[in-house]
């Protein structure tokens, strides 16, 4: 092959770090399993290998979001993904921002606590457009498709099994007065309990918890050294 040839091939060929990303140095992490594996845990990155972030992280963070779940159609496929503020290079000092489920989502203490901000109501109204429409939860492409919506090819997210049912209004009433010892049995809570309600219930008592118990948040990774406490 001529010299000319090599050079022309070089120069559309792809950097040998394309598609990879790395911990060091990344502004946002995010950890998730998959519904079809919900025992594996996998991560993923936001700062390309060897190469720069964007300097707008809200930016960053917005097509983070459109190339895992409107362009890589995530939300058909995991059970649950976390998104973290990364503070420093070391995972315990992660700070947890949201958590996205198959039909719904639900902000950490820290982003409902300051859920007026813009920037707060922009990652809301980000994720809200995840979910707006159900077909989307069910995998359809194309929801014009009726057949495809009414098919067999795509299955339902699974209910979740032998969980009591609480009433909406008993949550507010009488578990948003409770004490939670810590942000984990807080999550675990409302894993279980508040997956059926919508994003906005959930946020709803989310903040209700924090009014009742407003040092919940000092119970969340911080960003300082030393992490969770």
């Amino acid at each position: 092959m001529h010299e000319a040839q090599k050079n022309s091939q070089n120069a559309f060929a792809k950097p040998s770090n394309f598609g990879k990303f790395e911990r060091k140095g990344s502004t946002y992490c995010w950890q998730f399993n998959y519904r079809n594996n919900p025992d594996m845990v996998r991560h993923g990155y936001s700062k390309p290998k060897g190469q720069s972030e964007k300097a707008d992280k809200m930016k960053l963070l917005e097509d983070i979001i459109t190339r895992l779940f409107v362009k890589g159609g995530y939300l058909r496929q995991i059970e649950k993904f976390i998104m973290f503020r990364c503070v420093s290079n070391d995972n315990k000092d992660n700070v947890e921002l949201f958590t996205i489920y198959p039909h719904n989502y639900q902000l950490s203490p820290i982003l409902v606590a300051a859920q007026k901000t813009d920037e707060v109501k922009h990652i809301k109204s980000l994720l809200d457009s995840l979910f707006a429409n159900p077909a989307d939860v069910y995998g359809v492409s194309n929801p014009l498709n009726i057949k495809e919506l009414f098919g067999t090819a795509y299955s339902a997210p699974q209910p979740v099994q032998e969980v009591k049912i609480i009433p909406f209004d008993e949550l507010m009433d009488k578990y948003a007065k409770r004490p939670f010892k810590d942000w984990d049995e807080f999550t675990n809570f409302t894993e279980k309990h508040l997956r059926i309600y919508t994003a906005a219930q959930r946020n709803a008592f989310v903040s209700k918890v924090l009014e009742f118990q407003p040092d919940l948040t000092n119970k969340v990774n911080k960003w300082k050294k030393g992490g969770r406490k």
